[in-house]
């Protein structure tokens, strides 16, 4: 079991760590989605403002 608990870890770090190079930075892809979408691109789907990793 402490074998499944370390690799359930290690996935919500990696998980972690990709959302963190999406969504924040210069020139993230939230952002550039957002620019985008202020420049008049008609979108199917809303991004959401908050973290996923709850």
């Amino acid at each position: 079991m402490n074998s499944i608990g370390e690799h359930l870890d290690k996935a919500q770090g990696k998980y972690t760590e990709a959302y963190k190079q999406l969504s924040s930075g210069n020139d993230n892809l939230v952002s550039q989605a957002t620019k985008l979408k202020n420049l008049g691109l008609k979108t199917k789907k809303e991004l959401s403002n908050g973290s996923q990793t709850e």
